[in-house]
């Protein structure tokens, strides 16, 4: 990257009123970092625990789920503050005045939503099959993550101004896109607890019938 795409940037990150700092100072802000915080230690006490909440022929399974969900809730945590996603809008946009196809941007993000929105629904697909036998343990889990997948994409047509929908408010600061990230944290927690109320005695019945 050259120097005027550098200063092109820079001019960018400052209209865009982004810094590596504190990005969402409000309660609604930090409350929702909270949650995500709150529910990265639920998902690694999952993990920690897990040879008490299920047999042992299902727990490498089960422990690599709420690990995997432990360490995205953290960094979902983090970013909650940091914004990086309006870094990425930034140096996205920096990117299509350079390629010469800032004027075509919304047909190109439309392509990009459906594209997420595909892999969303595989990458969640995938998920059910993998935890085939599990699901009556990890389907909150799952659930939440599909609405944070939702989320993702609601947030990026957001930031490229091609939904406006979502941004109608609820009630006070809390707006549709606020409500689905919400809920998908909020169904994560409860399936952490959820987990943790039971215990390796309590699997399902087939898994316990004599062969």
């Amino acid at each position: 990257m050259g120097r005027f795409e550098v200063m092109l940037l820079a001019k960018q990150l400052r209209e865009a009123h982004w810094e590596p700092a504190v990005g969402d100072p409000t309660v609604l802000g930090w409350a929702t970092a909270g949650c995500y915080a709150l529910a990265a230690v639920l998902c690694l006490v999952c993990f920690l625990r897990r040879a008490r909440l299920i047999e042992a022929k299902r727990s490498r399974r089960f422990g690599l789920f709420w690990l995997g969900l432990a360490l995205c809730m953290a960094v979902l945590s983090v970013n909650k503050q940091l914004d990086l996603q309006g870094l990425a809008h930034v140096t996205g946009r920096n990117l299509a005045i350079r390629q010469g196809w800032f004027d075509r941007r919304h047909e190109a993000m439309r392509l990009v939503l459906v594209a997420l929105g595909v892999v969303g629904v595989l990458s969640v697909s995938g998920l059910l099959l993998v935890m085939r036998g599990l699901w009556t343990r990890v389907r909150l889990g799952v659930a939440g993550v599909a609405l944070l997948a939702g989320f993702a994409v609601i947030r990026i047509a957001e930031l490229w101004e091609l939904n406006r929908f979502t941004k109608v408010r609820l009630a006070g600061p809390i707006d549709f896109s606020h409500a689905v990230e919400l809920a998908g944290v909020v169904l994560i927690m409860a399936g952490a607890l959820a987990c943790l109320a039971r215990s390796k005695s309590a699997v399902e019945p087939a898994s316990r019938a004599p062969a």
